[in-house]
């Protein structure tokens, strides 16, 4: 049985989480509920189950002189 095409092996977005599946983009916080815990998000769109890993970017700058 052949593969089904993906839309991408793998997308990488900020704030949002882009189907690998379809290409449907939606909001990611709102997908994961806020989990920085969660494993899997699913498309509202195709409705397919997909892997999210979560990381966070600290930009630090200084206060003092």
């Amino acid at each position: 049985m052949s593969k089904k095409k993906l839309f991408s092996e793998e997308t990488t977005m900020i704030d949002n989480c882009q189907c690998v599946y379809c290409g449907h983009v939606f909001n990611g916080r709102d997908a994961c509920n806020a989990d920085m815990d969660r494993q899997t998000v699913t498309c509202p769109k195709c409705s397919k189950r997909m892997f999210v890993m979560i990381s966070v970017e600290y930009t630090c700058q200084p206060i003092e002189d």
